[in-house]
């Protein structure tokens, strides 16, 4: 299967990704992404906190993928829309 490019939004606190031809990164505020979270415009939440920090708290329905995986787990990213990557 093909890896399709990835676009990605980020804060300090929460990354967007998008799958596009030409991967870019520009930044949102976290009260954008929460507006976002709201409106269902994420197809997908991940975490990529370690596991520990990730059971201490975590965005309800979000999946972990610890930062050191996402590149090797880029299929387990939704492809039907935007995903809001957390860290």
């Amino acid at each position: 299967r093909t890896k399709a490019p990835i676009r990605a939004y980020t804060t300090g606190m929460a990354t967007q990704v998008h799958r596009s031809a030409s991967p870019t990164a520009s930044v949102v505020t976290a009260q954008e992404a929460m507006r976002a979270l709201q409106s269902g415009e994420f197809a997908q939440v991940i975490d990529v906190r370690s596991p520990d920090e990730y059971a201490t708290g975590h965005i309800p329905g979000a999946l972990n993928i610890p930062l050191d995986e996402v590149e090797s787990r880029l299929d387990d990213l939704a492809r039907s829309g935007p995903v809001l990557v957390v860290c």
